[in-house]
């Protein structure tokens, strides 16, 4: 069967399947409303599996491989300041390249809008990505309507304790309270051969607690990826409070963290790259090492 074909076979297929299942109207049914109603219920009585992130289960991830989560009303509960959600926690591989992480939510009659928190090793949160940092995207091939996002994470620097090391998928109260408006599969087809969309509504997928995601791990392969210099954004105590309830302990830095710094700026001048070395001493001032700059003008001045 040609290719051309193949995809007016696939197409017409979804195209049936939808037709089938009645998902062919903006109206949302009473029975998706009721179903998003009781699952929200149901979060809004369950207990928070924990007291801190640092307590979640975390389940380990591999490069290079797909990983299916169904968050469902078994999943573990967290309050989040931003309300309470079901979650899924995941450990990042270690002792991988630079990887590329993409996250499909999976769009039905319902969607879980996702949120990510990125930790480093010591569970404080590098990253949040919310709302911006994903998009809706149609149904194309197998794959279904959904709203994805990708994001990269930095592994140019092996044993960096602020290197990001944890992932928790969850969402917030104002995101539940969202929904998503699909692109109807009539308006797909058509679209695919070049012809005129029908005049039609779209099917809307109200957002739940509850929802099915695709996690991928993808290492990266070009090395030029990993000459980008290390640059975490890190997030002031006030912006991880408007997320965390109960955020990380107090940050304060070890002496080990200030003696890797000290080493790399270093083992940077010793190469002769004193643009990397400055690298490394604004991120050690980002994370709260005061005294690194000195340190650093001391090892690259004139001696007398």
């Amino acid at each position: 069967m040609a290719i051309k074909y193949k995809i007016q076979f696939i197409v017409g297929a979804v195209l049936i399947v939808y037709s089938i299942t009645g998902w062919t109207s903006a109206v949302i049914s009473k029975a998706t409303q009721q179903q998003v109603s009781q699952v929200s219920t149901a979060l809004k009585s369950a207990s928070s599996c924990c007291s801190s992130l640092a307590n979640l289960q975390y389940q380990p991830l591999e490069a290079n491989k797909t990983t299916d989560i169904v968050i469902d009303s078994g999943s573990p509960v967290f309050e989040f300041d931003t309300g309470k959600s079901y979650l899924a926690a995941y450990k990042l591989p270690v002792n991988q390249r630079s990887m590329q992480i993409k996250l499909y939510s999976k769009a039905g009659k319902t969607v879980y809008s996702p949120s990510v928190l990125l930790l480093d090793s010591e569970f404080r949160i590098t990253r949040i990505l919310a709302d911006e940092d994903f998009i809706y995207r149609p149904a194309w091939g197998f794959k279904t309507d959904s709203i994805d996002g990708t994001f990269r994470i930095d592994r140019s620097q092996p044993g960096n304790p602020y290197n990001e090391m944890y992932l928790v998928v969850f969402t917030t109260a104002e995101q539940m309270q969202g929904q998503t408006t699909l692109v109807h599969p009539a308006k797909a087809f058509a679209k695919a051969r070049y012809n005129q969309p029908p005049d039609i509504p779209d099917p809307i997928a109200l957002h739940s607690p509850t929802g099915h995601i695709e996690l991928m791990v993808e290492e990266e392969g070009n090395s030029f990826y990993e000459k980008k210099p290390y640059i975490p954004k890190f997030y002031t105590p006030s912006a991880v409070q408007s997320v965390v309830k109960q955020p990380i302990s107090s940050h304060q830095v070890q002496p080990e963290t200030q003696h890797y710094f000290e080493q790399a700026i270093n083992k940077a001048l010793q190469q002769g790259d004193v643009s990397k070395a400055l690298n490394y001493v604004e991120e050690a001032e980002r994370v709260g090492i005061k005294n690194i700059r000195q340190y650093f003008i001391e090892r690259v001045q004139p001696k007398k």
